[in-house]
């Protein structure tokens, strides 16, 4: 038996996302709402954005509750090896209450499918504080359904208040897969100087793991010139591939299709880290592709798809590509200085949308002829193809038609570089405000059970939590669970990251939208952690929080910042990651400001005015206010003379948070003031512009 131990802000280890719901005494009070809570992020290609612990009620005095099974997966598990049929199950505990659980208690994990039981003692538990435990050596059969159940037994029933979670039951089974390739997909081009620095590093991956994957490298129109030839080569093929990514800058690297790199290459724990991450996943699915000439001048590959299981629900393609290991030019095509391209992407037959695959198990032939064109080398070319979820762009596996192996030198990985990638700023219309209307690609996760009215998700256990809608635009980065920092109001292993810092594509809004949370009341607090560094330079990113209390039909703002305002730490130019609590803050809203009625209003003006940041500024700075009552807002800058010089608002607002940048190069240095005004109310700031 091995215990952890967790508290505020701890630096921790891997485990699966907790859903604890908890009884709060009964307040008397019959106005309760259930709510829905949204996090929206805007993307300004800045820095990384963090959130953890959000939880809306009020914490009971005692409650111990299980967490989660951890590394046991809910459903199915795909396993290669089943001579290796032992594992270590992990789960994890949590004091949710207001006090210490001094009283020892057990936990216990059952499997009767597998004769398993054993039982752990915990000498007590801190309020705020979770313990992980391993327990003894499970094995396991495959193709055997189970149950696991763990249960918190104690001796003393009154060391818990909230009986309700203290056990935890998940479905699983254990089935036979095939061992799963990485597709590396790139995108590069050869007038980037990003590319010639980061690329050799991608190439020495797939030269030294040929066995492990397959490549393809997409040559893109920016950044411009656009002049690639291999490119303009087939341009319509690499376009359709780099919009299906939505990608917009190089150098840019996906594995599997729902794994992007994060840059520098040049990090040890960039590219081996994550091919290590990728390649532990065993598959349902096996593809194989087996390449001959014909004739001189063609290549006739036949491509077999064994589902050796139903699929689950969606949307699949079988993409068939041709390859060409690598091109050798006597001088640079580009600006960049680079003569040699691995893996260069040529075409896609019959075209970028493949082939439509059923879910339903059983083998599926292919064949596809296709000419050797000029100018490729024959030798150098070789089919890739893999079998694509569009719905989630998971890539389930892949195969190549013909191993060519290439000298290539070895690169040393420089664990301290950092780096960003080289645009396309002809894609941009830079706007840092939030709109109302968007469109996403939505995905809907399982439902759960809720018991009690205090809601607790501590980004713990899988991600999104069970019932959570995850709306991801573009498909591509979006609001993901990462391992080794935690926020400080609750001990854990995970939390969210908005990975700002690696998402150029600039504009895009990312959401995570909650369950249905219920009985919450006027008395009621919501609180969320969240810790965010600027990038130095003009890059600015936003959270915004609303709440809606008609089921998601209208949404109320509790929360907007960005930039400078949201910032919990010093800029930096490194990928911000939170070490400290102190690098942490936290948000407290009282539902009272919802569900309290017009009396919480008595007395009150209809807005607050914040100093604008930075000040002095140079050519932006920020301007926050906040509307404590729906009404009629306008705010204008004048000059030390009180000559009026812009309007910056004028129209009615909900209650909540707004902030504005001001940016209007054309003003000279020197001393402005902006003014808020509602009905009788009036507030005045000064603000220094310095050049």
């Amino acid at each position: 038996m091995k215990f952890k131990f967790i508290h505020i802000a701890a630096i921790l280890i891997l485990i699966p996302v907790i859903l604890l719901t908890v009884n709060s005494v009964s307040t008397g009070q019959s106005n309760s709402k259930d709510i829905i809570v949204s996090f929206i992020t805007y993307n300004g290609y800045g820095n990384n954005l963090y959130i953890d612990n959000l939880l809306v009620g009020q914490k009971p005095e005692l409650d111990i509750a299980v967490v989660a099974v951890l590394n046991i997966g809910r459903d199915t598990t795909y396993v290669t090896d089943t001579s290796v049929s032992k594992i270590s199950p992990q789960a994890m505990v949590f004091n949710a209450g207001n006090l210490p659980v001094s009283s020892s208690f057990l936990l216990v994990m059952q499997i009767d499918e597998f004769g398993y039981q054993e039982a752990d003692t915990i000498a007590g538990l801190n309020s705020g504080f979770s313990m992980l435990i391993e327990f003894d050596s499970l094995t396991y059969s495959v193709n055997v359904p189970f149950t696991v159940k763990v249960y918190i037994a104690f001796a003393d029933s009154t060391v818990d208040s909230n009986r309700s979670n203290d056990t935890l039951i998940q479905k699983g089974i254990f089935l036979e897969g095939v061992p799963k390739k990485i597709l590396i997909e790139g995108f590069t081009n050869t007038n980037s100087p990003g590319c010639a620095s980061q690329d050799p590093f991608i190439n020495a991956l797939v030269n030294n793991r040929l066995n492990d994957v397959c490549a393809v490298k997409y040559h893109t129109g920016f950044p411009l010139p656009a002049n690639d030839s291999m490119y303009l080569f087939n341009s319509q093929g690499s376009d359709a591939r780099t919009n299906y990514y939505s990608v917009n800058s190089v150098p840019n690297t996906y594995f599997n299709g729902n794994l992007r790199l994060p840059l520098p290459y040049t990090r040890d724990s960039v590219i081996n880290a994550n091919f290590e991450y990728a390649r532990k996943f065993a598959s349902p699915v096996l593809v194989t592709v087996r390449d001959s000439m014909i004739g001189n001048d063609s290549i006739k590959s036949n491509i077999n798809v064994n589902l050796l299981y139903n699929l689950k629900s969606g949307e699949y393609r079988l993409r068939i590509m041709s390859v060409e290991r690598l091109i050798i030019y006597d001088q640079p095509p580009g600006t960049n200085g680079q003569t040699q391209f691995f893996d260069v992407f040529r075409r896609a037959y019959p075209d970028s949308n493949g082939f439509e695959i059923s879910p339903a198990a059983g083998n599926y032939e292919f064949t596809v002829t296709y000419p050797i064109e000029e100018p490729w080398a024959d030798t150098m070319i070789y089919t890739v193809a893999f079998l694509q979820n569009d719905m989630t762009k998971e890539i389930l596996n892949c195969g190549r038609g013909k191993d060519i192996i290439i000298n290539i030198p070895e690169f040393v990985h420089k664990n301290n570089e950092i780096f960003k990638a080289d645009l396309n700023y002809s894609f941009y219309g830079r706007n840092y405000f939030f709109i109302k209307s968007r469109t996403f690609n939505t995905y809907t996760f399982k439902d759960s059970l809720y018991s009690g009215n205090t809601f607790y998700e501590l980004f713990e256990y899988e991600f999104p939590p069970q019932g959570w809608i995850l709306n991801n635009a573009d498909r591509d980065i979006s609001i993901q669970q990462v391992t080794g920092t935690n926020g400080r109001s609750f001990g854990g292993f995970k939390c969210l990251k908005m990975p700002f810092f690696d998402y150029s594509n600039i504009g895009q809004y990312d959401t995570l939208i909650t369950k249905l949370i219920p009985d919450i009341t006027e008395n009621d607090t919501l609180q969320f952690d969240y810790a965010y560094a600027r990038y130095i330079g003009d890059f600015i990113d936003s959270l915004r929080v609303e709440v809606s209390t008609d089921g998601g039909t209208t949404y109320t703002e509790i929360f907007n910042k960005g930039g400078n305002v949201l910032a919990t730490s010093s800029s930096t130019t490194l990928p911000f990651s939170p070490s400290t609590a102190s690098q942490w803050m936290t948000f407290y809203y009282p539902m009272s400001l919802l569900l309290g009625g017009d009396n919480f209003y008595a007395g009150k003006s209809s807005f607050e005015l914040m100093q604008n940041y930075p000040n002095p500024f140079n050519p932006k700075t920020i301007i926050s206010y906040r509307v404590l009552k729906d009404s009629y807002i306008t705010m204008k800058v004048y000059d030390i003379t009180g000559r009026e010089l812009i309007t910056l608002v004028s129209n009615y607002k909900r209650k909540g948070d707004y902030f504005i940048e001001f940016d209007n190069s054309l003003l000279s240095s020197g001393v402005y003031f902006y003014r808020m005004i509602s009905g009788d109310y009036s507030d005045t700031k000064k603000m220094v512009l310095v050049k």
